[in-house]
Formats: C-alpha cells, sequence, structure tokens
C-alpha cells in the first residue's frame, strides 16, 4: 500500500467515524427535544459499560415518590443476605402500620405477614403499609430509624444527594433524590442482588386471595424491559425508574417529574428505544 492510498484509507476511516459521531448526537438531541416542554429529569445509562447516553438535569433535587420502595427492597434483600431474616420471617403489623394511606394492602394492626409477601406486595401494589412493616422489623420497631439507615446505605452506594425520610415515599418536604442517584440505586439493585433482581419483572401477585397487578405497565409492552418501579405523588409528579435488556445489552433510565403517568411512559418507551440505538451507535465510532 503506497503512502497516498494509506492516507486516503486514514481520511476515508476518519470522515465515516465522523459521520457515526454526528448520527449518535443527532439521535441524542432528538431523545432531547422530544421532552423539551416538560418540567422534569431524567437518565439514561448504558449499564454494560456506564457511558450515559442521556441526560436532563439529573442532579437536580426532586421528590423519589415509590421510587424509595427500590431502596427498602434494597434494604430486605441485604439482610436476607446477611442472615438477619428469611422470607419465612413473620413481620408485626403495627398501628403506624395500619394507618398508612393508599396505595395499601390494607393491613390491620395485630395482624403479620411475612418477608416474601412484603417484597411481592413492595414490588407490584408498591403497598405503603408493607413499608412501613418493613421498615420497623428492620429497624427496630422505628420506621424513622429505618430511614436514617436508608440514607446512610445510600451514601455508602454514592447516591450524594439523596434524603429518605420513610420507606413508602410517601411525601415530606424534606425527602429528595436525583435522577442520577436512583440510576445508581437501580444499576446496585442490579449488580448486588442479581438473585431477587428478576422478582420485579413480577405483573401480579396475590395475597389473601386478591389479586394485585404491577403498577409498571412496560413491562411485557415495551421490548426488554424487565423493571423497576413506579412512583407518584402530587409534589413529586410521575416517576419511573426503569431497565431493559435487548440482545445482551441493559439500559437503565430514570424519569423523574413527569406530567402525566401516560406521557411518563411514553417518554421512557422513548429513552429506552433511543437509548439502545445511540449506543449501538457509539459502540460502532470506537
Amino acid at each position: 500500500m503506497t503512502r497516498q492510498t494509506m492516507n486516503l484509507s486514514f481520511v476515508i476511516n476518519g470522515l465515516c467515524r465522523a459521520r457515526l459521531l454526528l448520527a449518535a448526537l443527532c439521535a441524542i438531541t432528538v431523545m432531547a427535544s422530544a421532552g423539551l416542554a416538560q418540567a422534569y429529569t431524567a437518565i439514561v445509562i448504558d449499564a454494560t459499560n456506564g457511558n450515559i447516553l442521556y441526560q436532563n438535569e439529573p442532579d437536580k433535587p426532586m421528590y423519589p415518590a415509590s421510587l424509595t420502595k427500590i431502596m427498602t427492597l434494597y434494604m430486605i434483600f441485604d439482610a436476607l443476605e446477611s442472615g438477619t431474616v428469611t422470607l419465612e420471617t413473620e413481620w408485626p403489623v403495627s398501628a403506624h402500620a395500619q394507618a398508612a394511606r393508599p396505595s395499601e394492602l390494607g393491613l390491620v394492626e395485630g395482624q403479620s405477614i411475612n418477608v416474601d409477601d412484603s417484597i411481592m406486595a413492595l414490588m407490584t401494589k408498591s403497598a405503603n403499609d408493607v413499608a412501613s412493616v418493613a421498615a420497623e422489623g428492620l429497624g427496630g420497631g422505628s420506621e424513622w430509624r429505618f430511614s436514617v439507615m436508608m440514607t446512610e446505605k445510600a451514601r455508602e452506594l454514592g447516591m450524594n444527594n439523596t434524603t429518605f425520610m420513610n420507606a413508602s415515599g410517601w411525601h415530606d418536604d424534606e425527602m429528595f433524590s436525583t435522577a442520577r442517584d436512583m440510576a445508581i440505586l437501580s444499576l446496585r439493585m442490579q449488580s448486588d442482588f442479581p438473585q431477587y433482581y428478576h422478582l420485579f419483572s413480577t405483573t401480579e401477585f396475590t395475597y389473601n386471595g386478591q389479586t394485585y397487578g404491577n403498577h409498571n405497565k412496560l413491562l411485557g409492552v415495551v421490548d426488554g424491559v424487565d423493571g423497576l418501579k413506579t412512583g407518584y405523588t402530587g409534589p413529586a409528579g410521575w416517576n419511573l425508574a426503569a431497565s431493559a435488556l435487548v440482545d445482551g445489552r441493559r439500559i437503565v433510565a430514570v424519569v423523574m417529574g413527569g406530567e402525566t403517568r401516560v406521557w411518563r411512559d411514553r417518554r421512557m418507551t422513548d429513552l429506552i428505544t433511543d437509548g439502545f440505538i445511540v449506543a449501538a451507535q457509539l459502540d460502532r465510532i470506537v
């Protein structure tokens, strides 16, 4: 090969890489422009290599709502692995837990619920009374103490902009998180507890003869989506942390502050779909 041919090959390869980079950047721009009218925060991460595929104010403090329950579940799984509890452990229902407002299972003081059912109720029904039961079970009888433990665990995981005030995500003016922190938690949930992560794909759960559907309506609808958790309060808006696995590549995405449930789900669908396209284009650039 002559020097002239080598130079021409180098130029062509460079132009090809530039075109791929431009295509990736255009895709990212489309992902961003689709939500410019919405006051929301978001982040999309390629879990296979850590690349950030899209972000919109990912470090802005937001109310987490029931995304909080991802941490509650993380703490339960941690307790299972340490032997503190088993799936058969029965947790008593207190008056405090009974008083939890919807969404809830309708537990009554004096009842008990085992850890296994608690996990499934949190993942599907997003039951606030069950969150309080678990918090008291792991927090020495105090949901407040458990919330402190949750915040300490958040710092340990690198969630530096998160403060929990309860186990359910019920609104508290002093409870904040960010899209980035919730993405970190979602990634750690998958890497630290792969033996339990698959439970997030459960579409329904039956307890005491009543069947509850999963609030995450992307399961079985959007290609590859296999978890994690929805959330909503009036002050928080519509939140969703989701993960999808397609052809060996996993993407984690978080949306916080959506205007409606429908908008949130559509936005998440677009972010995941476009995320896989951008991730593949970035691979070709490298």
